[in-house]
Formats: C-alpha cells, structure tokens, sequence
C-alpha cells in the first residue's frame, strides 16, 4: 500500500522534473537516481529523489522545489484504493488511514470471532459428552444398587429355608424316635420267642409241650395284637413317611439351590470371625457410645457458652445502641451548638447590614434635604424595607421550627433515659431474686444427688441378686435342652416384643432428654442472663452516674418527670406480677423434673432386668446356634443313614411277614438247620477271613487314593506321565476289583458296592486330574473338599462294614430270606446309585452356576473399574479441555486488547509531530519524518531501520524498533 502511494509520489516528482528543465537537470546530474522502493540515503520529502549527503539534499530542494511551491499546492493526489483526489500528501495519507488501513482489521477481527465461535461450539459438545458421562455412572450406581438388593434376597431365602429344614429335622428326629422304639419291641419280642424255643428245645415232655402250646397260643394273640397295632402304626408312619419324604424332596431341591448359594456365600469360620468382629465393634460402639456421652456433655457446655456469648452480644448491641442514642444526643446538641452560632453570625451580620442602611438612610436623607432624586430614594427605600421584612419573618419562622424540633428531640430523650433508669432498677431487682431461686436450685441439686447415689447401690445390689438367680436358672436351662424348639418360638416373639421395648425405651429416652434438654436450656440461660447482668451493672451504673452528672442540669428543667414515674411505676409491676408467673413455671417444671426423675429411675430398673434378660437369651442363643451347628452335622449324617433306614424299614417289614410264616415252620426246620448252622459257621469263619482281606485291600486302596491324590498335587509338573500312571493304577484296580467281584459275587454284594463306588470315586478322580490341567488354583481348594468327602466316606464304609457284620450274624438265622433281600437291596441300590449320579450332577450344575455368578462378579467388578477409569479419564480430558478454554479465553482477551490498539492506531500527521517518538530528536531538513507501517507514529532514519513484513503488505516495509520487536515474536 505505501509502496503503491510512494511510486505515485515518485510520477509526481518526474513530472514536476520535466516541467523545471535545466534546473531539475543540474539536480539530476549531481545525484543518483534509484528506483522507486529501493531509494537510499536523503531522500527529498516531494520528489522521493535519493542523495548521498544532507548538503546535496538542501541544495536541491532549494533549487528545485521552493520556487515551485505555489505551482505545487495546485495539482492533486489520487488515492489508490478509492481514486479520490485530494490537495496534498498528508490528505491523502490521514484519507488513507482513516478509510481503507482498517479493513484488514476487521477481516482479522471477523477471523477471530469465527474462532471464537468454534471454541464455544467445542466447549458446548464436551458439556455435553460430560453430561452423557455422569447419566452412564448414575446407570451403573443404580445397577449396582440392584444387584445388591438381589443379593440380600437370596440371604433371606436361604435363612427361610434354614428354618424350614430345621422344623423337618425335629420331624425326622421324632419318627426315628418312634421307628427306634418300634425296634427294640420287636427286638424284645424276637428274645422272647428264641427263648421259648430253647425252652421248647430242652423240654421235649408232654406236660412241657401242653404248657408250650398255651404260651404259643398266648404269645401268637400278643403278636398278632402287636401286628394290628404296628400295622396301625404302620399305616400312620407311611402316611407321615410319605409327607415327609415329599417335603424331602422339596427341600433337598431347595437345598441343592441353597447349597449353591451359600458356597457363594461366606462359611462358618468367616461367619465366627464375623461375629467376633461383631462383638469388637459392640465394644467399640459401647466405648463410642460413651465418648459421644461425654462430647454431648461437651456439646451441651459449648451450647451454654454459646448462648452466654450470644447474651454478651447481644448486651453489647444493646449498649451500642444506647452508645449511639448517646453520640445522636451529642450531635443533635452539636448541631444545635452550630445553629446558634450561625443564627449569631446571621445576626451579627444583619446588625452590621442594619448600620449600614442606616448610614445609607442618613445619607439619603441628607440628599432628599440638598433636594436631589427624593422620589428615586423613597421608592429604594421601600423597596429595601419591604425586602428586609420578609427576610425578618423568614428567620423568625426558620427559629421558631428549630426550636420546636429541639425541644421535641430533648422531651423524647428525657423519656428514653428515665425508662432506661426503670429498667435498670427492675433488672437489678431480677438478678437478686433469680440469685436467691439459683441457690435454691443448687442445694435441691445436691438433693437429688444424693438419692441418686444412694438408688445406685440398691441397683448394683439388686443386679448381684439378679446375677444369682440367673446362675440358677442356666443350670435349669441346661436341664431344658430337650425343650429347645418352643423356646426358639418364645426366643422370636421375646426378640420382637424385646425390639418393641427398645422402641419404646428410645422413644421414652428421646422424650426424656428434649424435656432435660429444654430444662437445662431454660436454665443455663437464667444463670447465663443473671452472669451477663451481674457484669454489666457496674458498668451501666457508672455510665448512669456520668450521664446524671451530665444532665443534671437538664433534669432540674424536666416538668414531666412525675408523669413518667407513675408510667415506670406501672411498668414496674407488670414485670413483678411477669416475674411470680415465672416463678410458678419455675417451681412446674422442677415438679416436672422430679416425675421425670422418677420416671427415669423406673426405666432404668427395667433397663437392668431387661439387659440382664437380654444377656441370658444371648447367652441361650449362642447355646442354640452351636446345637444347631452340631445338628446341622448331625443331620448331614442323618440323611446318609436315611437311606439305610428306608431299606431296613423295608427289610424289617419282609422279615415280619417271613416271622409269621417262619415260626409254624420253625420248629419242623430246627432240626435241619442245626446242621447247616455248623456248615454256616465253618463258612462264616471263610467270610470273615476273606472279609479281613477284603478290609485289608480296602485300606490298601484307600491307601493308593491318598497316594494318587498327593501325586496329584505334582500334575502342574509332568500331567502327562501323571495321567499314564493312573492308567496303570486303574488297570490294576479294576483287575484286583474283578478278582474280588468273582470271589464275593455269591455272598457280600454289599462288599462289591464298596469297590464299585471306589472305583466312581477313583473315575471321579481321573475326571478331577483331567480338570485340574486348565485351573491349579481351584484344586486345591476341591482336594480340601475331597479330603473332608474321602473322610465322610471313609467312616461311612466303617459303618456299612459294620452293618455288612450284623447282616452275616442275622444270615444265620435267616438263609432262606437273603435271596429275596438281597435282589431287593439290589434294585435299592441300583436306584441309590441312580439317585447319587443325579445328586453329582446337581451338584456339578451348581458348581458350574456358582463359578458362572463368580464370573458374572468378576466382569461387573471389571467392568465397574473400567468405567471408573474411564470416568478419571474424561475427568481429565474435561479439565484439560477447561483449562485450553480458559487459556483460548485469555489469549482471546489479549487479541482483542491487541486488535483494540491496532484499530485504536492512527497515522499521525506530520503537521502535529516535531520530535521522534523514540528517540526524541527534533525534526529537520537533514533529519527527515519516516512513518512505521505498523503503528503510524513518526520516527527518525535511525529508530526506523529496520524493515519486517506486517500484515498490511506482502513484502517487508520501514517498521519502528518496538513494532520489529513485536513483530518477530
């Protein structure tokens, strides 16, 4: 732009370079020529011409330009952008600046407002972004919530279906009762017969078996009395066997789910560990509970302290605003000071005003007798005196008003001080009479005291008594043990009637300590009012003393005083008759307090009896929840026997009916089976020997399972030759197993049972082995449980050997029935058998379900830290993405004060500026005005120098040192 304004100047000065001829070419040959833009040295200010020295310069201009100075002022300069003509260069340049310099500003200003736009829109989407953030964590919250909610369902399912299977234990235990006493009737009967048989046996004689048939007879009308009474029995038990055997299964259902979700669940060392850490926090809440006692009592004396401060504040505004009444006193007084002195003034100043007309009037007077302008001096006159009358009757207004508002202002003071003198008397009056209920207060405090430490000792002697008896009553609850399912019914309806008494203990207590609460309040504030008042009265009666001293004066004139005295005197006994209502609320509610008191006192009584109930029950349950325990271990057993019951229920129902058929028979068979008892013994002495090595085995291979299952603990290692070996060990077994099924196929099927559940169990294993590959960290927590499993099996095979014994001794007696027993025993067991697969498939299903939820636990944990973190992060990115929008806001700012100096810039005139604006130099025709193309200010060639590219133009242009400065950074 300059450049394009400096070629136009340079035509300018060709032109006016061939209109001078001879003269601009003796310039021309003295100087050099350059061309437009690149001119160095002096540079002449119309013809832009270059010269190497400032006295070549002065010559020229001389020469050339101050003779055509006049022909000059006429031509015109065009503007560039709009083509306008104008007189002279400094036209042209302050047009240029003023119209065309700022467009490049404001097209940068619109740039920048465009940003700014962008960088809301930006700020407006991560909002936005934050707000879809915080919606997806209340979401998870929420579902976290849910899930917890379902979690607490499933506690009270499980803890229902724990009572149930404990009311259907006691049923079991009550029909074993019965079956056990069943039994052993039967068994009596059995003894019976056999010694009426050896009887029978020993005494062959006639009269011996008349005698022997009518014991017959009267023994077979007892049995078949017995037979109607246990088939009566029978037909009962069946029915309960059959309810119950559905509720059985019912509840092993229910059981199998609940098992599931108690694995899940924490066991009952965690739940002991629980519990103990239950009872360190009810200490810890105890100790809690009396260190928030003692930081309440605390609290209550902080509250006192605080009511007192806000008494002393309050006292304190009071006395301000007495203070300030007081200063408004003063200045009222100081005013009124002021306006006598000013009314004197006025005064003084009338009077002088007075002396001076009368000097004007002598000298009138003294013209009107010369006889010169009478009529003009009399109209002046009046005029003056007319003028001087309303200013008299102004001031006269103006003082009668004052007067009247000070005296107002002094009557309405007088009445606030006397009233301020009454209150202060009843105030006095007050504290001595709240002194004397104080002291009344105490001692009856000291009172209650007493008594109070006295009923102390009775209680800690009562509770010693009560200690004795609850002594004597454990031991009668240990006599009850039997009773233990009505106290657990009377436990739940103690528990809930024990809940409603703390309810309403706390209610009571609440109401109780409001009632202490509010006495105490009422109270502190009494003492606290009559502490205040106590020291503020030496005070407030030493100010009364220099403010009666002060306004003694004033007093003497008051004509009022007897009226407000009488008004005092009323004020006076409204408050006394204030005071006796009072009193009588006093003495109510230390009334109330010794009922409360009482009432308290009660309360505690059966506080204690209750804690010392409590305490028992506590003890009673702890009791109850090991017997449970126990019996929970019990029952496990219990169910495994249940099985062995059922078949000897069948058993013995197959026996009675082989009895009744058995005895006619008996005694023509007793002969025969003498001697196949000796057979019988001679084989039974060849079982025992092949059971002893079958037991044997039995241990060896129990022995081989614990070897397997220590080898199993290597697999991690070498799995491979691991699973060969059990191969081998499976081989073997299953040989060993045949051998044995080949030997007892005839005689110990039971013995057969044992090795084909040893070899499921050793299957099982193999199973387990090939499990144990993919998860080392769940076995070892499965071998535990196969140990706890090898042990329960171990002392079930204990007992079923035991059971196999007493079965071969009643072989004895009945060889006949076996057959029929043991083809039903085998259709039992193929069913136990069946029922087993399906309970390791139930309890595989639940395993499986459990490590399901494990894993449903896990990705939601994952899941929920994830989310965490990626909350951290958008935290992040949002308070990064804040602090870039507070810093574009800052720099924004800077632009703008930026773009408010370069659009606040003007190009200065050289009319106006004599100096450099840096350097301070004054301008002449050596040191030439060179314009910075940034700032517009004018410089010297020295301040001036350097060039730099602005916005303004493409290529680098004259730029002050300050503008290259900013320019380069």
């Amino acid at each position: 732009m300059f450049n394009n304004i400096r070629g136009i100047l340079n035509r300018r000065g060709d032109q006016a370079k061939v209109s001078e001829g001879s003269i601009s070419r003796t310039s021309s040959e003295n100087n050099i020529e350059t061309p437009p833009g690149s001119a160095e040295g002096f540079l002449c200010p119309t013809c832009m011409l270059g010269f190497p020295s400032p006295e070549a310069l002065q010559n020229h201009y001389e020469s050339s330009h101050i003779e055509n100075e006049i022909v000059g002022e006429g031509r015109g300069f065009n503007c560039p952008s709009c083509k306008m003509k104008l007189p002279s260069e400094i036209e042209l340049t302050a047009h240029f600046t003023r119209h065309h310099a700022n467009q490049k500003d404001t097209t940068e200003i619109e740039a920048m407002a465009i940003q700014v736009k962008a960088l809301e829109e930006a700020k407006a989407l991560l909002q936005g972004k934050l707000q879809a953030i915080t919606q997806q964590s209340a979401e998870l919250s929420k579902e976290n919530a849910n899930i917890r909610e379902e979690r607490d369902s499933f506690k009270l399912k499980a803890t229902k279906l724990t009572d149930n299977l404990a009311d259907l234990k006691l049923q079991y235990d009550e029909l074993k009762a019965i079956k056990q006493s069943m039994e052993s009737a039967q068994k009596s009967n059995e003894d019976r017969i056999r010694k009426l048989e050896a009887e029978i046996n020993q005494r062959p004689e006639a009269d011996d078996v008349t005698v022997l048939q009518k014991e017959l007879v009267s023994v077979q009308k007892m049995m078949n009395e017995l037979t109607l009474q246990r088939e009566n029995e029978k037909d009962t038990l069946q029915k309960q066997c059959n309810s119950v055997q559905e509720m059985c299964l019912k509840l092993q259902d229910e059981k199998m789910e609940l098992q599931g979700l108690l694995k899940t669940y924490p066991s009952k060392e965690e739940i002991q560990s629980l519990k103990e850490k239950v009872s360190t926090l009810t200490k810890n809440t105890s100790e809690l509970q009396k260190e928030l006692d003692k930081k309440e009592t605390e609290k209550r004396k902080l509250q006192s302290d605080l009511e007192k401060y806000a008494n002393y504040q309050e006292i304190k505004s009071m006395l301000s605003e007495k203070s300030n009444t007081l200063d408004e006193v003063e200045r009222l007084s100081n005013e009124k000071d002021a306006l006598i002195a000013r009314l004197r003034q006025e005064l003084e100043t009338n009077i002088e005003s007075m002396e001076e007309m009368k000097v004007d009037r002598e000298k009138l007077f003294s013209k009107i007798e010369e006889g010169e302008g009478a009529s003009a001096a009399m109209l002046q006159l009046r005029e003056e005196n007319a003028r001087l009358k309303d200013q008299i009757l102004m001031l006269q207004q103006m003082q009668g008003q004052s007067a009247n508002e000070t005296e107002s202002k002094m009557e309405d003071l007088r009445t606030s001080l006397k009233k301020a003198n009454t209150a202060l008397e009843t105030s006095t009056e007050k504290c001595v009479d709240l002194e004397r209920s104080l002291a009344q207060l105490q001692n009856e405090l000291q009172e209650e005291q007493s008594k109070k430490s006295a009923l102390i000792e009775e209680l800690n002697k009562e509770i010693a008594s009560l200690q004795n008896k609850i002594s004597t009553d454990l031991s009668q609850i240990n006599d009850l043990k039997q009773e233990i399912e009505n106290e657990k019914k009377l436990l739940k309806d103690k528990n809930q009637e024990i809940e409603n008494l703390k309810a309403q203990l706390t209610d009571q207590k609440q109401s109780h300590e409001k009632n202490m609460d509010y006495l105490t309040i009422e109270k502190q504030n009494l003492e606290k009012r009559l502490a205040e008042l106590g020291k503020t009265l030496p005070q407030v009666q030493a100010d009364l003393l220099a403010k009666e001293n002060k306004l003694a004066e004033v007093d003497k004139k008051l004509l009022l005083a007897e009226e407000n005295l009488n008004i005092s005197e009323h004020q006076k006994n409204a408050k006394e008759t204030e005071f006796i209502q009072m009193k009588q609320l006093y003495e109510d509610t230390t009334i109330k307090l010794e009922e409360l008191e009482k009432t308290v006192r009660d309360f505690e009584r059966t506080k204690v009896e209750f804690c010392d109930k409590i305490s028992s029950l506590n003890e009673d349950l702890l009791k109850s929840q090991m017997k449970e325990s126990d019996l929970t271990e019990t029952i496990e057993q219990m169910h495994k026997d249940q099985s062995q019951l059922h078949e000897k229920c069948s058993s013995l129902e197959e026996e009675n009916k082989s009895l009744r058929s058995s005895i006619t028979t008996l005694q023509n068979e007793k002969n025969s089976l003498l001697s196949e008892i000796e057979e019988l013994k001679k084989a039974l002495a060849d079982l025992n020997e092949i059971c002893a090595a079958h037991e044997n085995k039995i241990v060896e291979l129990t022995e081989t399972s614990q070897k397997a299952k220590a080898h199993a603990e290597k697999v991690s290692k070498d799995a491979s030759l691991e699973k060969e070996i059990y191969v081998k060990d499976k081989v073997k077994l299953q040989k060993q197993l045949e051998s044995l099924e080949n030997d007892c196929a005839k005689q110990l099927s039971q013995s057969q049972e044992t090795v084909k559940s040893l070899e499921n169990q050793l299957e099982e294993a193999e199973e387990k082995n090939a499990a144990l590959k993919s998860s080392l960290a769940d076995f070892e927590k499965l071998v535990k449980q196969k140990d706890s499993e090898w042990e329960e099996k171990e002392a079930h095979h204990t007992a079923r050997i035991g059971v196999l014994t007493e079965n071969i001794r009643t072989l004895k007696e009945d060889l006949t029935s076996e057959q029929r027993r043991r083809e039903s025993l085998e259709q039992k067991l193929d069913e136990i058998s069946g029922t087993k697969l399906e309970l390791e498939a139930k309890l595989e299903n639940a395993l499986e379900e459990r490590n399901s939820l494990l894993e449903r636990c896990l990705k939601s944990e994952t899941e929920c830290e994830r989310l965490q973190k990626t909350t951290a992060d958008l935290r992040r990115k949002y308070d990064d993405c804040v602090a870039a929008l507070q810093e574009l806001g800052r720099e924004n700012q800077t632009l703008q004060v930026e773009n408010m100096k370069h659009t606040t810039r003007k190009w200065a005139d050289d009319d106006t500026v004599t100096h450099c604006t840096a350097c301070g130099k004054h301008f002449t025709v050596t040191i030439r005005k060179h314009h910075c193309r940034n700032c517009g200010n004018i410089f010297c060639n020295e301040c001036s120098s350097k060039t730099a590219t602005v916005a303004a133009s493409k290529r680098p242009v004259r730029v002050c040192d300050i503008c290259y400065d900013e320019v380069q950074k």
